[in-house]
């Protein structure tokens, strides 16, 4: 059967035995995924006891996602979580409580500073695992370390998730290192403040 697409074109629909479906037009998701708090959000992935939660590292010590959303996930009462971030900075010492709590049981990422001296003298649940960001990066893409939850930093997105580090008023660079997460994760929550 021949049906005109978005284009303004006749295509077949099936060709073959094999159905296909028409052009739609750019940029039409037909959906919309915009949660104006971290909460909302994490609720949304459902998240749960034993999780894995992702994070990299490009805002390095001026980020404050990390320890924003422990804060929530300590909030609603979830634990045993497993870091997953590509590095952790001194911005991150508030960590060191989370682990002290119950709430961070399992970190996989590289870690500096405070964080990695704390874990280094006080063993977790789970033997903490160093990764460089090419074996994070490896472990991810061969399910290794699967992720649930990924939490991307961003300085803009649009309302079906796509988002960059590149323009917008808190532009800071590539979000390459989250790439495979995005590709990977469960879920994923974009954290900008512009949309």
């Amino acid at each position: 059967m021949k049906v005109k697409n978005e284009a303004g074109r006749m295509v077949e629909t099936r060709i073959a035995g094999v159905t296909f479906k028409p052009f739609s037009g750019a940029r039409k998701y037909g959906f919309e995924s915009k949660l104006t708090t971290l909460e909302k959000a994490l609720k949304a992935c459902h998240l749960k006891n034993g999780m894995t939660v992702s994070f990299h590292h490009q805002l390095r010590n001026g980020d404050f996602v990390v320890n924003q959303t422990l804060a929530v996930i300590k909030e609603l009462g979830v634990k045993d979580i497993r870091l997953a971030q590509t590095a952790l900075f001194t911005v991150h010492q508030p960590v060191i409580d989370y682990i002290k709590e119950g709430i961070v049981s399992r970190i996989e990422g590289s870690l500096n500073d405070a964080v990695g001296d704390y874990v280094s003298k006080h063993p977790l649940k789970s033997p903490v695992i160093l990764r460089s960001h090419g074996g994070r990066w490896g472990a991810v893409k061969t399910g290794e370390l699967p992720i649930d939850v990924a939490i991307i930093a961003a300085s803009a997105s649009d309302e079906h998730g796509n988002c960059t580090g590149l323009v917008g008023d808190s532009a800071f660079g590539p979000i390459s290192y989250s790439q495979i997460d995005a590709m990977k994760a469960q879920h994923v929550i974009i954290v900008t403040d512009k949309i």
